[in-house]
């Protein structure tokens, strides 16, 4: 991780020419990528901006700005700490699976209380997390079979809890959850274990 650190006199004795964030943003980028670093956070007085704060300041001047913060990564790093990310994600969601099919096991078949929120935010997590992180992970050959292998069923056990919930059976919903969805969390955290180990 590499650190930049920009106080408003350094910004207006070497950045002249910039005056907004985007401007400056695109100057500081482009100093670093030749050295293979990607730009991953900013700070803007101590304020971290998230991607929508961002594009909000984009055309915002720099001039009233005391202090700026930038911090770079290599795809090494980034692929590390997305994977990190990924396997803690879904570590806990694999231990909350069990209370979870409890809670589906105690309703009453047909009941009005089936809310699958929670579920549903966990797999949309869990599917977009992979995709984006499919997009910039170079996966070997035998890695890249057992990715598409999981994605497929992955999506198998989607493809049964939907119909479960369609039939409004609580019971199989409960089973698909602590032991189909279960052991497919348990299978994504081995790929994506696997996948750090030989990043390494």
């Amino acid at each position: 991780m590499t650190v930049i650190e920009l106080d408003s006199n350094t910004v207006q004795a070497n950045y002249q020419q910039q005056t907004t964030l985007s401007e400056l943003i695109h100057v500081i980028e482009e100093q670093h990528q030749h050295k293979g670093l990607y730009l991953c956070e900013i700070e803007v007085d101590g304020v971290r901006l998230d991607d929508e704060a961002e594009k909000q300041y984009a055309g915002a001047g720099i001039a009233d700005v005391r202090q700026f913060r930038f911090v770079f990564r290599s795809l090494e790093e980034m692929t590390k700490d997305t994977l990190k990310l990924l396997v803690d994600g879904l570590v806990e969601c694999q231990r909350n699976c069990e209370a979870l099919a409890e809670g589906f096991r105690g309703m009453e078949p047909g009941s009005d209380d089936l809310d699958l929120g929670q579920l549903f935010e966990v797999v949309q997590w869990l599917t977009e997390g992979l995709q984006r992180s499919k997009e910039f992970l170079s996966l070997k050959p035998e890695l890249e079979t057992r990715w598409r292998e999981e994605e497929r069923r992955l999506q198998d056990v989607l493809t049964e809890l939907v119909v479960a919930v369609e039939g409004n059976d609580t019971v199989l919903i409960a089973d698909i959850v602590e032991y189909d969805l279960s052991e497919s969390f348990r299978r994504w955290v081995d790929v994506l274990q696997d996948m750090a180990s030989v990043s390494n």
